[in-house]
């Protein structure tokens, strides 16, 4: 077999891709997983100057002067990867409201009174979120196909495997002495919650049990190839050979990692590491030659056992006792179906499910609770890139699965046959897992399995050759046409990379002016230059938009300018922001409280008593769970209807009943703001909850003697 030597740049620089690699690798799960703009949009920029950097060298590869003719190898999963992407970005593109309508009926039902339906909108419901969420999952396909074609040698492949494994091992020293030391903290940031778990470097236990699970099986496989492959040593000189120590370094890494994950008390997380074992072992028992490894994986559980048990295990026990979590994760699962059922060719687009989720969400969630995902990645590629994103993504792994399989059954060397078992079993633990959490969203996690993806593809196809390992991969002659196509395809990358590095940039600058994104660390607005200045260099993010009026309430609030331009502007901006994302409820309820803060200074003349109204009703649709929302429009309706401003006396004592049924706790608010309007004893009670409803009419009578 010819060694494919394809669009390669030279060896140097394919020698800097991969250590660029692994060092993006390490960063990000440095940095709290690579979840904060700091963390994935510096990664993003690298990557796509790494690709502008390799373009050329492609292009000039292409056309280079020669006897031999180049040959190409086009790994699997580079067409699927490729037709995501078209999906993601046409659902940002501007497109007319007919056709929108044609493919997603419902999204321009979005563009409801006070706003007017554009004569173009994108098929994503929050686009700017589909834009930046390409700078977290675009690495990982980078990485996938920088990988296939910078791992050359057995070398570089040791490289890539003990850098995975040198990571578990410091998430799990790191984690380990968080824990039983008694910092309880990661890095400057004190954890708010699952005291006693191992976190690592991440923010949660179940986002690191996605690393440890992979890293785990693809060092238990390692050994059990090593061990395949090395004579049993005779005598006790034998005990001091390398041969006898080769497998006892991944193995033991492997009970670590194991015992770590055993720690972090994810249980999805240990029950799918239990069940890539399982698939390792099938795999094994497939093959003559690794057949007696399949009581090995026995032994290696019960010594991670007995590790387990001598470090305590007794949180991770109580936690396998409660199974209500579990359910309440297949019950948001289930209340997706109908977002899905609603939009089922385009999705909601990427990066929206929090945006969307508010009219199907759980009773407990949209109001003081928001669920940012949805706790299983494949429901929620199906919400937000529709089942055509979802058939793009399950028939890859299958593909990219089943072709492993089909060139592992054809390999013969032990360790080749070790690792990528344990690879392979990895994967199918992570696929597993994805079904209970969202690890994947998680830029560390994505980015190593797209490297250890390539790293699985290429070991398959990794060879004896002068003394040493390399890649044999299965290529094409390219002919002439195809060389245009090539080159073609060169140009592409190369402007889609520059496109990419400069979002990613002018997102990060974006973001250090004025942050719109959940992190750790929260911060108070900044002032209004730094919001505009970020607003001018991204005029697309709503929530920027949105900001600017947050700001202008905040200055007139703290009687720092006059109610004339500032809530004016406010209502301006807040109008903007909800054309460019029509279904946040948030929005729409800052919207509805600027303008009735503009009717008490008589601004907007009648106009704003409709907008007031609708804007609130519409909050209430997409929250329908949101106490606060409830009592904000309740109070409108109550003073609108005693200045006589559109508001309605029995609509606003029904919006408290709802405050009510949503948060009992809330009845001393909600009836001190009801005693402003209302003295009727008996509607009074009618609204009272069942909760405290003794203390509450003590209360309310104590009022009303008073009044």
């Amino acid at each position: 077999m010819r060694r494919s030597v394809g669009p390669l740049p030279p060896p140097p620089l394919t020698s800097l891709t991969l250590w660029s690699l692994l060092a993006l690798l390490c960063l990000t799960q440095w940095a709290f997983g690579g979840i904060h703009p700091w963390a994935y949009a510096r990664t993003a920029a690298i990557f796509g100057f790494m690709v502008c950097t390799l373009s050329p060298f492609v292009l000039m590869k292409t056309y280079r002067p020669g006897p031999q003719p180049m040959r190409l190898h086009l790994p699997p999963l580079c067409m699927h990867a490729a037709l995501f992407a078209v999906l993601a970005v046409l659902q940002t593109v501007m497109l007319p409201t007919g056709v929108v309508e044609i493919f997603s009926p419902l999204r321009p039902a979005f563009f409801v009174p006070p706003l007017s339906a554009p004569d173009a909108m994108p098929l994503s419901l929050a686009p700017h979120s589909g834009r930046v969420d390409m700078l977290k999952w675009a690495p990982m396909a980078m990485a996938y196909l920088l990988g296939v074609y910078a791992i050359r040698t057995g070398r570089q492949a040791g490289a890539v495997f003990w850098t995975v494994l040198g990571l578990g091992l410091f998430q799990a020293a790191y984690g380990i002495l968080q824990s039983f030391g008694g910092t309880e903290q990661v890095w400057n940031w004190a954890k708010t919650g699952q005291h006693g778990f191992v976190t690592g470097t991440y923010i949660s236990r179940n986002e690191l049990a996605f690393f440890l699970e992979l890293a785990t099986l693809m060092a238990l496989g390692a050994a059990m190839g090593e061990q395949a492959r090395s004579p049993r040593p005779s005598g006790w000189r034998g005990l001091l050979s390398e041969a006898f120590w080769r497998p006892i370094l991944p193995g033991f890494m492997g009970v670590i990692l194991a015992v770590t994950l055993l720690l972090t008390g994810s249980r999805g997380g240990i029950l799918s590491c239990g069940i890539g074992l399982l698939c390792m072992a099938l795999l094994f028992a497939s093959k003559r030659t690794m057949r007696p490894a399949c009581w090995k994986i026995l032994g290696a559980a019960l010594v991670i056992a007995v590790y387990g048990l001598g470090v305590g295990l007794e949180k991770t026990a109580e936690r396998f006792g409660h199974d209500g979590d579990l359910t309440h994760r297949l019950d948001i699962a289930a209340s997706v179906v109908p977002m899905i059922a609603d939009f089922p060719l385009t999705g909601v687009g990427m990066g929206a499910f929090n945006t969307a989720y508010g009219p199907y969400a759980l009773p407990q969630y949209g109001g003081d609770l928001d669920v940012v995902h949805a706790h299983n990645d494949w429901i929620e590629v199906a919400a937000e890139a529709g089942l055509p994103g979802l058939a793009l993504c399950v028939s890859g792994f299958v593909l990219f699965m089943t072709r492993c399989v089909v060139a592992w059954k054809k390999r013969n060397d032990p360790l080749v046959l070790g690792t990528c078992a344990g690879l392979m079993s990895g994967l199918a633990a992570l696929a597993l897992h994805s079904f209970f959490d969202f690890g994947m969203r998680v830029p560390a996690n994505a980015l190593a399995v797209g490297i250890l993806c390539a790293l699985l593809w290429n070991l398959l196809h990794m060879r004896s050759y002068n003394r040493g390992r390399r890649v044999f991969l299965p290529d094409r002659e390219i002919t002439n046409q195809l060389r245009h196509v090539l080159a073609i395809g060169a140009v592409a990358a190369l402007t889609t990379a520059a496109l990419f590095v400069g979002m990613a940039r002018t997102h990060l600058a974006a973001e250090n002016l004025c942050p719109t994104e959940r992190t750790i660390f929260p911060e108070p607005l900044p002032p209004l230059d730094d919001i505009r200045h970020a607003l001018r260099l991204q005029p697309d993010n709503p929530a920027l938009v949105a900001a600017v009026a947050a700001k202008s309430m905040e200055l007139f609030l703290q009687a720092k300018v006059l109610p004339a331009p500032s809530i004016l502007l406010a209502e301006e901006y807040f109008r903007a922001a909800l054309h460019k994302d029509p279904a946040n409820g948030l929005t729409w309820r800052q919207y509805a409280q600027t303008l009735s803060l503009g009717l008490e200074y008589s601004l907007g003349g009648g106009a704003w008593e409709l907008k007031a109204v609708q804007a609130y009703e519409r909050a209430l649709s997409l929250r329908p769970h949101d106490p606060r929302t409830a009592l904000a429009a309740a109070q409108h309706h109550l003073w609108g209807y005693a200045m006589d401003l559109g508001g309605s006396r029995e609509r606003g004592m029904q919006l408290l009943s709802k405050t009510l049924q949503l948060n009992s706790w809330r009845w001393k608010q909600v009836l001190d703001l009801a005693l402003e309007h209302v003295n009727d004893r008996d509607a009074l009670l009618a609204i009272l909850p069942y909760e405290d409803r003794v203390r509450a009419m003590e209360y309310l009578d104590k009022k009303l003697q008073r009044g």
